[in-house]
């Protein structure tokens, strides 16, 4: 049974999509020490999408698997940019699934009944981090996001959640997704006089978190998510921010997974290993591969797994909430 991995495994989304493929990779050799499904074994084809040079590397990636190497069940990519850029051709073909274990936004999911996400829609975390600031007695906040899909949202989010409760946006920069220099922006940020500053420039996280440290702001911080690749960037300058995260994986698969990779797993390692065994587990109650037989099997799942308790809501998102 063929299983397409469309993963970001180079450029600045590389520890996520590097992550997912040790949790498939784990998941992989499970089921087929137990037999395999149906008794078939499972081959994992990977693709680096490389989704940081241009999301339509996904589109490629896409394409090769399932021409080539006649693949209907994938996993990923790896972030929104790329999903979004390929939700409209899955959603116009025939027996094909498709899941993310890290993509955070509706309109992936949403775009068809085929189409799913393991990772949690992070706008709820934005939403949530508003409500945060403003219960801190933050009534000023500036929004230091961009123009790419997931983090303009996650600003925008922010944005409309903390004016509804009552606060003022001082500014709300969104600089190209290209732009390898930030102080332009940083400056706005810093001379509107903010209290408190959400950073949902995730790709280039730890360079705009220098930049304001650089002009000399030491005030609070809030981010959406942060992983290593980010905190290392940021040289620092990331110290005592506040951001969303998700439940740590379970015991039984940490120790798995260090029994295997002689590490402890990383982001979207648990979502990865889930997906996969979720794949599995509606095959075996189908006895098929038939996308719409497995759509109906995934939706109804209640499913403990390595990353806790996998429930889709009625387009395919997974209900998780986030924690501080």
């Amino acid at each position: 049974i063929p299983v397409g991995a469309i993963l970001c495994l180079s450029g600045e989304c590389a520890e996520w999509g590097n992550n997912s493929l040790k949790g498939l990779q784990l998941a992989t050799k499970e089921i087929n020490s137990n037999g395999g499904i149906l008794g078939k074994k499972v081959e994992l084809l990977v693709e680096d999408s490389n989704e940081a040079a241009s999301p339509a590397n996904a589109i490629n990636s896409f394409t090769h698997l399932s021409q080539n190497k006649n693949v209907k069940l994938f996993i990923g990519p790896t972030w929104s940019p790329a999903g979004l850029s390929l939700a409209p051709i899955i959603a116009k073909r025939k027996n094909t699934i498709i899941t993310s274990p890290s993509l955070g936004v509706a309109e992936f999911n949403e775009t068809n009944s085929a189409i799913f996400n393991t990772w949690p829609h992070d706008a709820i975390a934005s939403k949530k981090l508003a409500n945060y600031a403003f219960e801190q007695g933050h009534r000023r906040a500036a929004v230091f996001s961009s123009d790419q899909a997931w983090e303009q949202t996650q600003g925008n989010v922010f944005a409309a959640e903390f004016k509804r409760l009552g606060g003022i946006i001082t500014t709300k920069v969104e600089p190209n997704q290209s732009a390898t220099d930030l102080k332009a922006e940083a400056l706005e940020v810093i001379g509107s006089k903010p209290e408190i500053i959400f950073l949902s420039i995730y790709g280039r996280l730890g360079l705009a978190a220098r930049e304001l440290k650089k002009l000399g702001y030491n005030g609070p911080q809030l981010a959406v998510l942060v992983d290593e690749t980010r905190i290392i960037d940021a040289q620092g300058a990331l110290e005592n921010c506040i951001f969303a995260r998700y439940p740590d994986p379970n015991e039984i698969f940490i120790e798995k997974f260090q029994r295997e990779f002689h590490t402890a797993p990383g982001i979207t390692a648990d979502t990865a290993y889930d997906t996969l065994m979720l794949y599995a587990k509606a095959i075996k109650e189908n006895r098929s591969l038939e996308s719409q037989a497995l759509s109906k099997s995934l939706l109804a799942s209640n499913y403990s797994g390595a990353s806790g308790n996998i429930v889709f809501d009625a387009h395919g998102g997974v209900k998780k909430e986030p924690i501080f």
